[in-house]
């Protein structure tokens, strides 16, 4: 893994005040009195009146922060938009440290974060809300248990359990954070660790997703919410439990089984071209082989951004590519392996749990994406 200097500051600072700086642009359009106005009327009443949190009580940490964010603007509609700013500014930074331990600081390397980032701006709201803050702690628990399994440091892969647990009261579908324990696994199959010690590292991550849990609850409770964030999820688990919303488990399993079948299926067309044309540019000198990326990827989100297909094929593009790395590299390169299967959890778990389906996978594309392009 390699050990990044204060070399690359200078192209993390740039990243991260790019990011922020394209999404500043954008936070005078658009305004609605649905979403964002339930949203931010919860924000601004959490403590006056915390039931107009209604049935997203089980986001409370997602309302937590964001009314002592808010707090700090005056709970203005710009100051919430500014938020959204600085959360994908920080996963921005967040991801290129993260794939540069494996990948390599390059500028390239930040371009392809950077164009990540203009994709998460394309969809959803455009104010600090659920989905970027978990992309956010995602990407937190993903960086400390990678540096954590890589380096030995047990410390960081309880940390990482801390902020994934966290990341539960986020969104209440976050709770299936707890499958990357199976990164633990694969970094432990990789490296031929016996059972006994694989378990131990597996016990501390769980340790650090029961202490992040508990202390959120804690919060939840010296809060005086503990009551309505309990009702909220009776009533979200009963509701699941039928077939006839759209919320319904059954419907979400279909969805999720027909969405990354279709996935898959638009994406192969795509790499076929992907590895005839890398054939082409294996011989060739770096200059060529960036500008040939850069180009790709510019012309790969112009295309797919106006066809229409682009939030089911992308993904898809990544599962395939990730997939090829984790096996191509598990013996040889097991951390280059690591990274990727981190990388392909996190997309495949950040949309779970959303009736919008696999669309919501944008949000989990901070590592992926740009794993897959510089890789392909």
């Amino acid at each position: 893994m390699e050990q990044l200097t204060g070399n690359h500051t200078r192209t993390t600072v740039a990243l991260g005040v790019s990011v922020f700086a394209v999404f500043i642009v954008f936070i005078f359009q658009g305004l609605d009195f649905t979403d964002m106005g339930f949203w931010l009327t919860g924000y601004q009443d959490f403590r006056a009146h915390p039931a107009s949190m209604g049935c997203r009580a089980s986001c409370w940490l997602t309302y937590f922060l964001c009314h002592h964010y808010g707090g700090i603007f005056g709970f203005q509609v710009l100051g919430y938009k500014t938020g959204q700013a600085l959360v994908c500014a920080g996963a921005a930074v967040i991801s290129y440290r993260l794939l540069s331990t494996c990948l390599g600081a390059s500028r390239i390397l930040a371009f392809l974060v950077f164009l990540t980032a203009m994709l998460s701006r394309t969809y959803g709201g455009n104010w600090l809300g659920y989905n970027d803050l978990t992309a956010l702690f995602y990407l937190a628990g993903a960086y400390f248990l990678y540096i954590g399994l890589c380096r030995k440091k047990m410390v960081f892969v309880v940390m990482a359990g801390v902020l994934l647990g966290a990341n539960f009261f986020i969104r209440l579908p976050n709770v299936v954070g707890v499958a990357f324990v199976s990164a633990v696994w694969l970094h432990a199959w990789a490296h031929q660790w016996s059972s006994r010690n694989a378990l131990w590292w597996s016990m501390c991550f769980f340790g650090g997703i029961t202490l992040g849990t508990l202390s959120i609850l804690l919060l939840i409770y010296f809060n005086g919410h503990i009551g309505l964030y309990s009702e909220n999820v009776r009533e979200l688990f009963a509701g699941n439990t039928g077939s006839k919303g759209p919320d319904s488990s059954p419907k979400m399993l279909v969805m999720f089984f027909r969405d990354h079948s279709r996935a898959l299926m638009y994406a192969l067309p795509l790499m076929g071209m992907g590895i005839l044309l890398s054939g082409w540019i294996s011989n060739r000198s770096r200059f060529l082989r960036n500008s040939f990326i850069l180009a790709g990827s510019l012309g790969l989100f112009a295309v797919l951004y106006r066809w229409g297909y682009w939030k089911i094929m992308i993904p898809g593009f990544c599962f395939i590519t990730l997939a090829f790395v984790v096996v191509k590299c598990f013996r040889k390169e097991p951390e280059s392996a690591l990274l990727a299967f981190i990388s392909g959890m996190m997309l495949l778990l950040v949309p779970l749990g959303s009736n919008n389906g696999i669309s919501n996978a944008i949000f989990g594309l901070w590592l992926a994406l740009p794993f897959a392009l510089i890789t392909l």
